[in-house]
């Protein structure tokens, strides 16, 4: 069988329906509409907008800016969150999710039931990021304000290194529609990461400005730390904005969640044979198959629970397709990386 990364392409909008709404925005007299939001994105799109030789673009890019200030990274953010010292993830408070509360008492309650998955709350996981790099979609994890771990893969096209000049991560919302998109200043890819085996796939993205302090939908999650416990048949959680099924390729507006169980080693050499399986790995799911990570999920976090607290045990890699039988998800083990993480982190 195939065995697939785990980003997806990014797909581009119409020009019809991109002259529709503008249409509408411009028309309406109804002040009940709501304006552009000021994130990254559509201040890049509205910038270009009044650079156009149509009036219709030029008044759609000038009304937006009537409403947000924004420069060429993005958003201009409050002096008070312009900091140069990260916070860092082993700070009191990673980890920690008003809305799972604890997570070894939430993954206790929670049966295993991403493909096969549900709708996240918003800012369940605040930790979890989407990452555009280029025509692909990713996720990653915050791990301090300045600092999102991601896949290596998702930072590659074929023999090319995507530059950190065409990433974005998008953060503070689980509907990916209302994400404010952060622009990237500098890219850690594993030194030793192999395309062909997916070993040491991992990666550190620098943000060229911090994320705020005090946003309850802007956390870190804990890097692991002895004693966090990932044996055969713990229950995790996996979040991603990846494909529902493994035909599609469209990713979730929503972010989606699963508790997965991490599987034996035998199970894993079994479906990618001993060439493909080693300790910089570990695998999660299912023998039935049917819940998993797939397409548009790479980078994104596997979170276990060390007491109240989420640690990033993995990070979403690859598999033979998704949610199949006797396949299960592969993940850059996090805990045998972290010497790495510890020295890219300064």
């Amino acid at each position: 069988m195939e065995k697939v990364n785990r980003y997806a392409t990014k797909p581009k909008p119409g020009i019809l329906i991109t002259l529709i709404v503008l249409y509408i925005q411009l028309s309406t007299t109804n002040s009940a509409v709501p304006q552009p939001r000021c994130d990254y994105r559509s201040c890049k799109y509205y910038s270009m907008l009044t650079s156009q030789a149509s009036s219709l673009f030029q008044l759609a890019g000038l009304r937006f800016f009537q409403n947000c200030t924004c420069n060429r990274y993005g958003v201009t953010l409050p002096a008070k969150f312009i900091t140069s010292t990260p916070q860092p993830s082993t700070a009191t408070g990673c980890g920690i999710s008003q809305l799972t509360g604890s997570a070894t008492q939430f993954l206790r309650s929670n049966a295993g039931r991403v493909v096969g998955g549900t709708a996240a709350a918003e800012c369940k996981y605040p930790w979890t990021v989407h990452v555009i790099a280029g025509l692909y979609q990713c996720g990653g994890s915050i791990i301090d304000n300045r600092h999102i771990v991601t896949a290596a893969h998702c930072l590659r096209s074929g023999n090319y290194l995507i530059p950190a000049s065409q990433v974005e991560v998008g953060v503070g919302s689980s509907n990916k529609t209302k994400l404010t998109y952060y622009k990237v200043q500098l890219i850690d890819r594993h030194p030793n990461y192999r395309p062909s085996t997916f070993d040491f796939d991992i990666a550190v993205l620098t943000l060229q400005f911090p994320l705020p302090d005090d946003d309850p939908c802007m956390k870190p999650i804990c890097l692991p730390s002895p004693g966090l416990s990932i044996e055969t048949g713990v229950q995790c959680v996996v979040a991603g904005w990846g494909a529902q099924m493994e035909s599609s390729r469209q990713g979730s507006t929503n972010l989606q969640e699963a508790v997965i169980p991490i599987m034996n080693k035998d199970a894993c050499t079994a479906a990618y044979g001993d060439y493909m399986m080693n300790d910089r790995k570990l695998c999660a799911g299912y023998s039935r198959g049917g819940i998993d990570a797939c397409q548009g999920d790479s980078g994104g976090p596997f979170m276990c629970a060390k007491g109240d607290s989420w640690v990033l045990a993995g990070v979403v890699s690859f598999g033979n397709g998704c949610a199949r039988p006797d396949n299960p998800g592969v993940y850059a083990n996090v805990m045998n990386l972290k010497s790495w993480l510890d020295s890219v982190i300064i």
